[in-house]
């Protein structure tokens, strides 16, 4: 039977996809740190980013091999929250006046 799990990420991650890249990638329970950019793109990221598997690694799961169940889940959920930052900053840059919606004249200035 399927453990339950303690914490689910963030509702933007998809949890059925996470259980499964986890399952498909898992060596007695645990994922290798080393695999964590394919366990992104896995998770459907076209570009996934290696800097910031780096940079969550290291300020997260410093000095670890492995990552087990939860902290798999913990470390996408870090990753999406970044990427998610990541688009509303690119999207503040674009929206020139600050109205909440990018017209076409502003994204001709790009």
């Amino acid at each position: 039977s399927e453990e339950k799990i303690e914490k689910a990420p963030r509702s933007h991650i998809d949890l059925e996809l996470c259980t499964t890249v986890y399952y498909a990638m898992q060596n007695d329970c645990e994922v290798n740190v080393e695999d964590l950019l394919d366990a992104v793109w896995r998770m459907g990221y076209k570009r996934p980013e290696a800097a910031w598997v780096k940079e969550i690694v290291e300020a997260e799961f410093k000095e670890m091999s492995f990552l087990n169940k939860q902290e798999f889940f913990r470390f996408l959920e870090l990753y999406a929250d970044k990427l998610e930052r990541d688009m509303q900053r690119r999207f503040d840059e674009c929206d020139m006046n600050g109205d909440g919606t990018i017209t076409y004249d502003e994204l001709c200035r790009l």
